[in-house]
């Protein structure tokens, strides 16, 4: 019975045994199993770092065979030089305290020496003591999703300052507005002193230094409010070889005499849609921008034109925006100054930034050639590096005929007087002071008031006398939009001229397109608002 007992026991023992032997073995088969299908990399490594385990998957992620990373040292084989040291630390910390490696993601280094990002955990592997003897853990290529986290963080970015430009936009325009509202007045009652005083006296000069100074200062806002693209423009067909010509000896006093200025123009270059002064001041800006560039003698800048097809192939702009297929005239302005780093070339159109040393640069030049270009429909290239120069090439949409005024020629500086009665709405008294000053010396009766409401109510008690009425276009209590339609309900041709310190307001255009009604931007001189005047009352 003995005996009995005993071999039962025994093969009882044995047969627990081979079942245990066998759920090991699938257990180990279903472990390896998913160990070397899932596309993590699993890994154990000893306490001085180097591998025991590596899972195949470490070839299609690292490039190596698992062979080949068996025994070798996970920082000095994996990891870029730059980051080994810094990581040879943070595993001995772990180590020392016996504690688990958080998930971390770090660069590596494949096989080809090429850069991969992968996110690696691990925990320790203890011994009956409770002694680290090493790490278990895995690795994951999270490339793509660090790749798509860059275009991701691109696109904010470039939101970011999207809204950075429009928001700057907004308080560039408010100030130009304001601006030409204080320079409206300085502009006027100097032209109106200069009538009255003696061209060969010392008050005349002084005068004179006042307006040019003040027209400065109108040039400044313009580039303001082209770089907002708030600049309402006059669209007339050109040609760019014409205006490149025509300009050449202005620009050529830019620059210094030992640089010299080389024009490439393509025969019968296509005509564009452009305003002629803003193409003017665009050459402006690139020309002492190039100037500026130049540290030493002999160099050359060239202008060149040349007409462009973009196909619907991918082209991009400064701001990575697609370029839209179709026929464009180019202008490309190169030279061979300094150049421009990468991080300069970024921000080389921001608003206000500047390599230049204070007081030699405004930081608007080129966010100026930006706005201006962008009112066009246009795009620009620029091409730089460091001690290899710079080449801007801007690409302007061919012109068609239809529906673009041509080039009129230059209007007469003498002021056109009258006798009628002109209604003028202004709220901004110093302007309305110079401007009814204006008027009576050209002969007008004026009366004046501050808002539209005032201004319907005094049309309305007027109406038979008034030949024009002058109106703002932001005013308090009621606009001169509103005005003017409320005006054109009682007389539908009464002529109207709108004038403000900022661009075309909702509203004006619908006015401006229909008969018996002007616009005219602020500051102006006392011959164009004469001459917009006369238009409309005769």
């Amino acid at each position: 019975m003995q005996l009995a007992v005993s071999l039962t026991d025994k093969w009882q023992i044995h047969r627990d045994l081979q079942l245990a032997t066998k759920a090991l073995q699938a257990s180990e088969n279903r472990f390896r199993s998913l160990v070397e299908t899932t596309s993590d990399w699993v890994w154990e490594m000893d306490n001085a770092g180097c591998f025991t385990y590596c899972s195949p998957i470490c070839k299609p992620l690292y490039g190596y065979e698992p062979e080949e990373l068996l025994g070798a040292c996970f920082y000095k084989i994996l990891l870029p030089p730059e980051g080994r040291d810094e990581m040879q630390k943070v595993f001995q910390t772990c180590l020392q305290k016996g504690k688990a490696c958080p998930a971390t993601e770090r660069q590596c280094m494949r096989k080809n020496g090429s850069i991969i990002y992968v996110e690696s955990s691990g925990v320790p592997i203890l011994d009956n003591k409770g002694k680290v003897m090493g790490y278990r853990g895995i690795d994951r290529d999270i490339s793509t999703r660090k790749q798509h986290e860059e275009e991701v963080r691109f696109l904010e970015e470039q939101q970011r300052q999207s809204q950075k430009l429009g928001a700057l936009g907004t308080l560039a325009g408010g100030i130009a507005h304001d601006m030409n509202n204080i320079l409206t007045p300085i502009l006027g009652f100097s032209e109106l002193a200069m009538v009255e005083a003696n061209p060969k006296s010392n008050l005349f000069n002084q005068l004179q230094n006042i307006h040019d100074c003040s027209n400065k200062a109108a040039d400044l806002i313009r580039q303001i409010l082209a770089f907002t693209r708030k600049q309402p423009i006059q669209m007339i067909t050109l040609s760019l070889n014409e205006v490149v010509d025509n300009f050449y000896k202005m620009l050529r006093r830019l620059i210094r005499e030992d640089i010299e200025l080389i024009l490439h123009l393509q025969p019968d270059l296509w005509l564009i849609a452009a305003d002629r002064s803003q193409m003017e001041q665009v050459l402006v800006n690139l020309i002492v921008n190039a100037r500026d560039a130049m540290e030493m003698r002999g160099q050359t800048i060239t202008i060149s034109t040349e007409q462009a097809i973009i196909s619907a192939k991918k082209v991009y702009d400064i701001s990575h925006q697609h370029m839209a297929s179709g026929e464009y005239v180019v202008i490309e302005v190169k030279d061979e100054g300094v150049g421009m780093e990468q991080q300069t070339i970024e921000k080389a159109f921001d608003p206000f930034y500047t390599t230049k040393e204070a007081g030699k640069g405004t930081g608007l030049g080129l966010s100026t050639v930006f706005g201006i270009i962008g009112q066009h429909n246009g795009y620009i290239q620029l091409d730089s590096s460091p001690g290899m120069g710079t080449t801007f090439r801007l690409f302007l949409p061919r012109a068609h005929a239809e529906g673009v005024a041509l080039e009129e020629s230059q209007q007469t500086e003498i002021a056109a007087k009258g006798d009628e009665t002109i209604l003028l709405v202004e709220d901004n008294p110093d302007v309305r002071t110079m401007l009814t000053a204006t008027l009576e010396q050209l002969g007008y009766k004026v009366i004046t008031t501050n808002n539209g409401k005032q201004g319907l109510t005094t049309f309305t008690e007027h109406q038979q006398d008034i030949a024009l009425v002058i109106s703002d276009v932001i005013m308090p209590v009621m606009g001169g939009v509103d005005m003017s339609h409320k005006i054109r309900a009682i007389q539908p041709k009464q002529p109207i001229l709108f004038i403000t310190g900022y661009a075309f307001e909702s509203g004006i255009q619908d006015l401006v397109n229909a008969s018996h009604c002007q616009h005219i931007q602020k500051p102006f001189a006392i011959h164009a608002i004469a001459e917009a005047i006369r238009s409309l009352l005769e």
